[in-house]
């Protein structure tokens, strides 16, 4: 079994592994060489995320959301098609990859089919709901080359996220990675469906109870992939911005398929 990581962030001296636009593209070319069936891949994103308008009339809301690169400024950002052209697309039979994205407006954000909304009331995750918890995500129907994808993000597509200290004490996490590594300890990620569940429940009492959750997601680009093949991760500039409330995040579950929720989670 071999294990490889990749990891690019801000303070990195090399400027090869420093997040910008063109290095992130090169990163996801490198994760993807080589892909074969029994290969499990991980990618895992924390920083700014945005929306641009859509023009071809793939996405549900006009929006297509994006992850901005350090340099996006002058670059640009890179957008939901692209990392699904990238990492979703080409993902062979047999093969899989585990996204992790916490950043504003995430909810689609590999373009996946396939989006878990439960009937109102479900907070349990067992799997016991009495139609599909599967909607639709897109307007069109965009798989893989026959294998499996699932991202949790950190928020909709129309909601901001959240950032907390509570996980390191000083550094700044984004909230989704906080609630999901606190549901893998609390041993309430056994599914899918309860791992979702989980997560969102963490978010809604630590809000709840007061806790301070510092900036909003868009305070730091960090991604890591990793595998028993591949594997990166990038962090960007930090911004620090009051966490308003108001539209409370909702940690996502999108997939390539509509799978049974009680699944038991690996990577």
């Amino acid at each position: 079994l071999r294990r490889r990581f990749l990891m690019l962030n801000e303070d990195q001296k090399n400027p090869f592994q420093q997040p910008t636009r063109a290095n992130v593209y090169r990163a996801m070319e490198w994760l993807m060489t080589g892909v074969r069936a029994g290969d499990s891949l991980v990618f895992m994103y924390s920083g700014h995320g945005g929306q641009v308008r859509d023009f071809t009339g793939e996405e549900v809301d006009g929006m297509c959301e994006t992850i901005l690169p350090l340099d996006h400024s002058t670059a640009g950002p890179i957008l939901d098609k692209d990392l699904y052209l990238w990492m979703v697309k080409p993902l062979p039979a047999g093969a899989r990859l585990f996204a992790l994205c916490d950043s504003c407006h995430s909810g689609t954000i590999l373009d996946l089919p396939y989006a878990f909304a439960p009937p109102s009331g479900n907070t349990q995750g067992g799997g016991g709901w009495p139609q599909s918890p599967w909607r639709p995500a897109a307007n069109f129907f965009k798989g893989t080359s026959g294998g499996d994808a699932v991202c949790i993000s950190g928020c909709r597509d129309d909601q901001t996220s959240a950032d907390t200290k509570a996980l390191s004490g000083s550094a700044t996490t984004g909230a989704m990675l906080y609630a999901f590594v606190k549901a893998v300890e609390h041993g309430t990620a056994r599914t899918y469906g309860e791992l979702i569940i989980s997560m969102r429940n963490i978010i809604e009492q630590a809000l709840r109870h007061g806790m301070d959750w510092g900036a909003l997601a868009s305070a730091g680009v960090s991604t890591m992939i990793f595998g028993p093949v591949v594997g990166m991760a990038m962090a960007g500039p930090r911004l620090a911005t009051s966490f308003m409330g108001g539209n409370v995040q909702v940690p996502q579950l999108s997939s390539d398929k509509a799978f049974d929720l009680r699944k038991p989670f690996s990577l």
